[in-house]
């Protein structure tokens, strides 16, 4: 996400996505009320941040429960159609830090995305969270990315933020047909967040297991494991 070229294939991914529906879930398929629990303490009037958020449900399943979200996200169909979607009253402006960036907010301030190459943003621009929802930002950073993302995250991350995590995790070297999502293993977690968070595996989910063909398909033949694997970080 951090070239013209990394942009244009998540639109790509996105637009694919949107002619199979692959957006149209329900708001609580990848975030339960225990992840809420988990994530808040019991507590609202959070600010939480949402990266690559497309126009996720979640977003305003956040806001009903009393938590103040922001979104980062590189393609502007998404977040145009998220605000019109929820029918929500916004506004956009100009990110004038970023050229071509766009920042989407709503008229009562609860929501708000930033339509940009998310490594060009920085603490500055987006402030302070006291939580974080990556669902799906952090697998789609090549190896060299990681690190900037990362850093990213630890600059807009407060004291005892809890950052949900999820990934996938496989072996590279058994992949025929490469590029994102990419894998994530245990000690890539430890690596990049170790010595800023403690770290909890918090789900396991064996992908594979019910849909080989899939992978068959999409991957090349030869994939032995597949995991969604769920952490549960706290910044310390």
């Amino acid at each position: 996400m951090a070239s013209k070229a990394g942009l244009d294939l998540w639109s790509e991914r996105w637009e694919e996505g949107e002619k199979m529906n692959f957006h149209e879930r329900q708001p609580k398929q990848y975030l339960t009320e225990e992840h809420i629990e988990k994530l808040t303490d019991g507590k609202t009037g959070l600010r939480f941040l949402v990266p690559l958020c497309g126009k996720s449900p979640e977003m305003k399943w956040l806001v009903d429960q009393g938590q103040v979200v922001v979104g980062i996200e590189g393609v502007q169909k998404p977040c145009e159609e998220f605000f019109k979607r929820q029918q929500i009253d916004y506004s956009v402006a100009d990110i004038s830090e970023i050229p071509g960036g766009k920042h989407f907010k709503s008229d009562d301030g609860r929501v708000e995305i930033y339509n940009c190459d998310v490594l060009k943003l920085e603490s500055a621009i987006l402030g302070e969270f006291d939580a974080v929802f990556d669902r799906g930002a952090f697998v789609v950073m090549d190896f060299e990315l990681r690190p900037k993302y990362v850093t990213l995250m630890k600059s807009v991350s407060k004291t005892g933020c809890k950052i949900l995590l999820a990934v996938q995790e496989y072996d590279w070297n058994e992949r025929k047909i490469k590029g994102p999502p990419y894998p994530v293993c245990r000690k890539d977690v430890e690596t990049l967040f170790g010595d800023w968070c403690k770290i909890e595996e918090y789900s396991r989910l064996d992908r594979l297991k019910n849909c080989p063909e899939k992978f068959n398909e999409k991957w090349g033949p030869g994939i032995t494991s597949h995991f969604r694997v769920e952490y549960l970080l706290e910044v310390l």
